[in-house]
């Protein structure tokens, strides 16, 4: 993802949560520090 992948991440939890949230995750497309921040939003 671009450097602004954060707001794309805000995005995505928004229109989906959790399970936009959680198929990211499981694809490894975020960074460690989101996926660290989708567990603790679970």
């Amino acid at each position: 993802p671009p450097e602004n992948s954060n707001i794309w991440f805000i995005s995505a939890v928004t229109t989906n949560f959790p399970h936009t949230v959680e198929c990211i995750a499981d694809n490894g497309v975020l960074p460690a520090s989101n996926r660290i921040f989708t567990i603790s939003v679970e």
